[in-house]
């Protein structure tokens, strides 16, 4: 049984890593380039990390709600997190659903990878 669980969620890992992987890829080749180049927005998008985490940081503005984001983005300690009210205005259709899509793929595929991880130590320890 557990057998059949783990194959259903390794095909839910490869599809929603391929399209993540494409969709996280084209964002930060387009949106995150474009918000990083343009100099009036550059000091709201939050503190710099490693380039990755950065647009996934980034990804999420577009993908949970404003109230959430306002909420992260007045309490991190360390400025990670992008000003959604200096930014949003400038977000056009395009931004919004790509970001929304890359963030929620993204996710998913980190749900799908926790849950083999459960299954499988389920499977271990009644073995």
């Amino acid at each position: 049984m557990l057998d059949k669980i783990q194959l259903a969620l390794g095909f839910g890992v490869l599809l929603t890593i391929v399209p993540g992987g494409l969709l996280i890829s084209l964002f930060s080749q387009t949106v995150h380039r474009k918000y990083r180049k343009n100099s009036e927005l550059a000091p709201y998008m939050g503190r710099t990390g490693s380039g990755y985490m950065d647009v996934l940081i980034f990804t999420g503005m577009f993908g949970l709600p404003i109230k959430v984001i306002r909420w992260l983005h007045k309490r991190h300690p360390l400025h990670y997190i992008p000003d959604p009210d200096a930014l949003l205005p400038h977000a056009t259709r395009y931004d919004r659903v790509l970001g929304f899509l890359a963030y929620w793929f993204f996710q998913t595929f980190g749900f799908i990878c926790i849950l083999i991880l459960i299954t499988e130590a389920i499977r271990l320890m009644f073995e």
